[in-house]
């Protein structure tokens, strides 16, 4: 009997961190009741957060250099294999984006496995909210978010001709699709996906309901990439690299909530997520018939007024937040312990 694959291809902001952690630290409690969680790999310079990155890197290196993308599927396939469990999960939220040619590769898994494929959808607005915030903290993002939003296709968050892509290769019933906005009433996917992968059985886990994302960390270590690249004085840079040290080893850096007020920024406006709601309305409209059995997966989004209205059309001006807004307000708050209030101005306190 062939093993099962169940391939976890994210998409990203929609928990898949938190997911990863909890099935990494629980890794051998997996196995015990016979579900194999390969090892995450890093590159000798950054820590993978416990996914399985390394995968998609090889993925993409081959294909762009015109190598044998086969590769890297035949060495996971074989680890799999090798490891004896009658199941395993693979989780890379990257995959979500795989071109048709390494998708024809990754689908010659089916030969040794009987594959599942494992998509978690969350509407498009927060999404790219969601996104924006990310490329901000780890690819130094200076867009203003209309403009953010306007300059890409995201053909890949078109949910309907994404996964169908999917569908096509690994057939649509092995294909479970998920609402990142009804999974535990928009709480936590990890409920959901884990009822898919356990299947009826039970492992003792470590502490399911404790918070696995690692993003704080990035953020100060971002923060600091930043200043330090400010041409600000040397006093002035010392001393907040002194205040990060000391907030870094602090018990409140794991407990605080301030960062995040820092963070909660409103910069999704009305316009743009309606915006938002009618450029994407006719694939989410397909993408419920294909996935859901009708059911509105996006319950939040906004109804569509316009259809075919395109993200290029985007007339927003008013710019809400900026990346150098959140810079500056996360270092004052770590700094000197509460944020400035903007109605009083720069000066406020």
């Amino acid at each position: 009997m062939k093993q099962t694959l169940f391939l976890h291809i994210g998409y990203h902001k929609t928990g898949t961190t938190s997911l990863q952690s909890l099935l990494n630290q629980n890794a051998a409690a997996l196995r015990e009741i016979g579900i194999y969680y390969p090892d995450t790999i890093g590159d000798g310079k950054r820590n993978y957060f416990h996914k399985h990155l390394q995968l998609f890197i090889d993925l993409k290196v081959a294909h762009d250099e015109r190598g044998d993308i086969a590769a890297p599927v035949r060495a996971m396939a074989r680890r799999i294999l090798d490891s004896g469990s009658p199941a395993a999960i693979v989780s890379e939220e990257s995959l979500a984006g795989l071109s048709e040619p390494v998708l024809d590769r990754l689908a010659e898994l089916r030969e040794d496995f009987n594959v599942k494929v494992v998509a978690v959808l969350r509407r498009q607005d927060g999404f790219l909210q969601s996104f924006y915030h990310q490329s901000i903290h780890y690819q130094g993002e200076t867009r203003d978010f209309p403009n953010f939003i306007r300059d890409s296709p995201w053909q890949r968050i078109h949910y309907d001709t994404a996964m169908t892509k999917w569908a096509d290769r690994f057939g649509a019933e092995n294909i479970h699709v998920l609402s990142y906005d009804l999974c535990d009433n928009g709480k936590s996917v990890i409920p959901s996906v884990l009822k898919i992968l356990l299947d009826g059985k039970s492992a003792d886990f470590i502490d399911i309901s404790r918070s696995w994302n690692t993003s704080l960390p990035a953020i100060c270590y971002e923060t600091l990439k930043y200043v330090n690249r400010s041409g600000a004085p040397e006093p002035e840079r010392r001393t907040v690299y002194t205040a990060l040290r000391g907030y870094v080893k602090s018990q409140a850096f794991a407990e605080t909530r301030l960062v995040r007020k820092a963070l909660n920024q409103a910069y999704l406006t009305e316009e743009i997520s309606q915006h938002v709601a009618n450029t994407f309305a006719e694939s989410n409209a397909r993408t419920s018939a294909l996935f859901f059995g009708g059911a509105n997966p996006f319950p939040g989004m906004p109804q569509p007024t316009q259809v075919g209205v395109t993200l290029a059309d985007l007339t927003a001006t008013t710019v809400s937040f900026m990346p150098k807004d959140m810079i500056g307000l996360m270092s004052y708050l770590l700094v000197n312990g509460k944020p400035r209030n903007p109605a009083l101005g720069r000066g406020g306190s």
